[in-house]
């Protein structure tokens, strides 16, 4: 099957999505209440973006196993059929990890002990993906992780999975990110067919969302962020990229996650226990939806720009990256 004839596919499969998702809705039966303080909607909203992702990535799975020589899995350095069957299982078990944490709220603990086990699962077929060393472009040094390679590779990539968690409070945010993350594998020629795939998906997701129909839910965000972060993980490997590089693409989430984690403990509190002190959560108090959205859209925007340029080096603009946050937090008065 040709791969166009696919995404023609997709996009009826998704419309008739649109169509029914209400019916749909009620079948799933997976609701966020606004029973917090810190919930912005008023009434219960499907948490239906999970299984918009879980379909689509699914049926390009199979689309890749059966008509494309398992393109996608061998850019992971996934290259045998037990090794894609591990996968399945790893990305299977994120998702139902984020389900029944929509349903049951688990706690922080429980949650970084299962996402950390799959992280392992996935790390123990897959010797490749293991981050073993870190290349320092604006030093010209590399850091050999040496032991250390696994327990560090397994430590991104869950707290990039929770960051992306964390980030994902208000609507549009984490669909305008996976937008922009499909734009930057474009341009780098890489994985080209997922990022059609994830940027159709997000593109209907943000249909329902924008008009608060719908919403991603832990069970959407968990695995498709395991998901992307193994993606970045081999897109860092196979074009030998800057550990500042990496760090640009997913820059907003993780610096967000970094400042919250060490105010909630100097401030007594649990690290991962959920709050507004977000900077989405402040600048929508400020500025109202749309400029919060307009706003952070361009801070996404920036990775994308940096992507061809050859005049700047990458560790410049991770600083002026890291200065327009701050910037941004003195102007409202956010606590860094």
């Amino acid at each position: 099957m040709n791969f166009l004839y696919f995404s023609i596919f997709i996009v009826i499969i998704n419309s008739i999505f649109i169509v029914f998702y209400e019916k749909i809705g009620k079948f799933y039966n997976l609701y966020d209440f606004p029973i917090e303080k810190r919930k912005i909607h008023k009434k219960p909203v499907p948490l239906l973006g999970g299984l918009i992702f879980l379909i689509n990535f699914i049926l390009f799975f199979i689309f890749e196993i059966l008509f494309n020589n398992n393109s996608f899995f061998n850019e992971i350095f996934l290259f045998s059929n037990r090794q894609i069957f591990i996968f399945f299982l790893c990305f299977l078990t994120v998702f139902f990890i984020g389900f029944i944490d929509d349903k049951l709220k688990l706690s922080p603990m429980t949650k970084l002990i299962l996402l950390s086990s799959a992280c392992y699962g996935f790390f123990s077929i897959n010797q490749f993906m293991i981050i073993n060393y870190i290349e320092l472009g604006f030093l010209n040094m590399v850091i050999d992780l040496f032991e250390l390679g696994l327990i560090f590779s397994i430590i991104c990539v869950v707290f990039y999975v929770n960051s992306i968690n964390m980030m994902d409070g208000i609507n549009l945010i984490v669909s305008l990110y996976l937008v922009s993350t499909s734009i930057i594998l474009l341009l780098f020629n890489f994985q080209i067919n997922f990022a059609v795939i994830m940027m159709i998906s997000s593109l209907f997701f943000i249909y329902l969302n924008s008009k608060g129909k719908i919403f991603l839910g832990d069970s959407g965000s968990y695995f498709i962020s395991f998901i992307i972060a193994f993606v970045i993980i081999s897109l860092y490997e196979t074009k030998n990229l800057p550990s500042e590089q990496i760090i640009i693409f997913m820059f907003l989430p993780i610096i967000d996650s970094i400042r919250l984690f060490f105010l909630r403990i100097f401030s007594g509190k649990n690290p991962f226990h959920p709050d507004s002190n977000h900077l989405h959560f402040i600048l929508l108090n400020r500025l109202g939806f749309k400029k919060t959205i307009s706003l952070l859209f361009i801070l996404f925007l920036i990775p994308i720009l940096s992507v061809k340029q050859t005049v700047v080096e990458p560790i410049f603009i991770l600083f002026f990256m890291i200065l327009l946050y701050l910037t941004l937090l003195k102007i409202y008065n956010v606590k860094v």
